[in-house]
């Protein structure tokens, strides 16, 4: 088995990850968890540290395949009320270039419910445990990532008051703003 990082690791076995924490970390085992139908020919190349509380929990899995001859990237979000005994998968296509930070996470978690990520210059939100996402309209944060296109944070305290740490392409400059309304305005904290 392959090491795990955050109680998750890709299995060796192409078409699934591999879990190895249940209960918060209280008992270890391996569980392989089958790719979602519809890529089942697909890659699990990462799977990322889950957020839980007491038995929900969720997190985002990265699958690589084949599309058209073309190679693809897909994220699954998986979703749990029971502790990891059942898992509920949600291809979200949305999150296939998404980022929230410069490892390259494709979604800062509040909580298994909400979640927070950017994407083609926009934030993009769930409040459903990533069923659905939404971008929320923020002019002053669409303004900013031009300029500022690397995501080196997402940190959102609660489902109103948020922050975001850029840098720019060349690497010389940073700028940190500040939400306190879920991300529709932005104030600039310092640059």
């Amino acid at each position: 088995m392959t090491s795990a990082v955050g109680g998750l690791s890709p299995s060796r076995r192409m078409e699934s990850c591999t879990i190895i924490s249940r209960q918060m970390g209280a008992t270890w085992h391996a569980r392989t968890i089958p790719a979602p139908s519809g890529l089942t020919h697909f890659m699990c190349v990462r799977a990322y540290k889950p957020v839980m509380h007491e038995q929900e929990g969720t997190f985002v899995a990265r699958y690589l395949g084949t599309d058209a001859g073309h190679a693809v990237v897909r994220t699954v979000v998986y979703h749990t009320n029971d502790g990891g005994t059942h898992l509920q998968a949600t291809v979200a296509q949305t999150l296939d270039d998404a980022t929230s930070d410069y490892m390259g996470h494709p979604v800062h978690w509040l909580d298994s419910d909400s979640g927070y990520a950017i994407r083609d210059g926009r934030l993009t939100v769930t409040n459903d445990s990533g069923r659905l996402w939404h971008n929320v309209p923020s002019p002053a944060l669409e303004t900013a990532l031009p300029r500022y296109p690397r995501v080196l944070a997402i940190q959102f305290l609660s489902q109103t008051e948020g922050f975001v740490h850029l840098q720019s392409r060349d690497y010389a400059h940073t700028v940190l703003l500040k939400t306190v309304d879920g991300g529709t305005t932005w104030d600039r904290m310092c640059e």
